[in-house]
């Protein structure tokens, strides 16, 4: 595993989550792969500060900041760079994955639903996590 991607709700911030982050993170680190995150509250926080926690170098995360001034087009257009990013540190698309936290009210996931899509069209694979609240 070369990449790993994270996306998620904003409104996620239980130690449920904290705990599966902290279990992906903890799985996937003997590969040493590249973190791929969002700068939005919520899990784009939480995989922030594990990252943090657990000592990760720095230069092993990006960190993708959403220019807003495009308009609501911005969070998508973060994820399009979210996943030209993990592609960036693969040489096969298998060796990226995307662990995605929707939120359970299907009417406020669409950031997360987007880059479910985006990478599902890229051919990474796709996590998608639930019941960690």
């Amino acid at each position: 595993m070369k990449a790993v991607i994270f996306s998620g709700s904003r409104e996620i911030w239980g130690h449920a989550a904290l705990m599966r982050i902290h279990s992906i993170i903890n799985a996937v680190e003997k590969f040493t792969p590249h973190y791929v995150v969002g700068d939005a509250k919520g899990v784009d926080s939480l995989v922030m500060s594990m990252l943090k926690e657990l000592k990760i170098p720095p230069e092993r995360i990006n960190c993708v900041v959403a220019d807003w001034s495009s308009g609501k087009s911005g969070g998508h257009l973060r994820n399009s760079k979210m996943i030209e990013i993990a592609l960036s540190k693969c040489e096969n698309v298998r060796e990226c994955v995307l662990h995605a936290f929707p939120n359970i009210d299907e009417t406020k996931r669409k950031g997360t639903d987007n880059c479910i899509s985006q990478a599902d069209a890229a051919g990474i694979v796709v996590v998608i996590h639930s019941n960690y609240e």
